[in-house]
């Protein structure tokens, strides 16, 4: 579920506003961590110097994964500088050996862009309970996944992403850097 937009409804607002959440209708103790997130000059700055970027636009999203669910190994969209993943299970809601965990993936064996986790020579899994966090900065080595969950009915994998973004640019300016390029004019 993202919060008031999402990358699936680029064009405007959803007719079915279905996985998308306002500020309004969250509880009171969501609003307030909401509002630290966006307006917190300390956890900006830390973001800043954890992912060696000096401008970002942050998205954020739950998640919810059930027995079966899966992500498979992927890299993220070149546009995503980094993603703070919040996990909300505990050690008495969650059985670590049901999965879940991100794992992130290295030494890749194949050339193709869908590896399986078997296509990868090492794996480091983030722990997943008792108020954790994992920051991993996006980079075009940077494979991940968490493999299919064997949670019993009713268990849930709960997180949620702030995900950190490049600020787009208006087509007018990416249209002035191109001629720029194309001419070799100053900045």
């Amino acid at each position: 579920m993202a919060y008031e937009n999402s990358i699936y409804h680029k064009d405007g607002p959803p007719v079915d506003p279905g996985g998308l959440v306002r500020r309004e209708q969250l509880p009171t103790a969501w609003q307030g961590f909401m509002d630290e997130l966006e307006t917190s000059d300390e956890y900006r700055r830390f973001i800043r110097r954890a992912l060696g970027i000096s401008e970002f636009i942050p998205r954020y999203a739950w998640h919810v994964g059930s027995k079966g669910s899966e992500v498979s190994p992927h890299l993220d969209s070149p546009s995503k500088i980094g993603t703070h993943i919040l996990y909300f299970n505990t050690s008495a809601d969650w059985n670590p050996e049901w999965g879940g965990s991100t794992l992130v993936l290295g030494g890749k064996k194949i050339e193709a862009m869908n590896p399986d986790f078997t296509d990868f020579e090492t794996s480091a899994a983030a722990c997943i309970t008792d108020n954790h966090s994992f920051l991993f900065k996006n980079t075009s080595s940077a494979w991940h996944g968490a493999t299919a969950l064997t949670s019993p009915d009713g268990s849930y994998r709960r997180l949620f992403n702030i995900i950190f973004e490049t600020p787009r640019r208006s087509v007018g300016r990416k249209l002035v850097d191109r001629a720029r390029a194309l001419f070799a004019l100053p900045s």
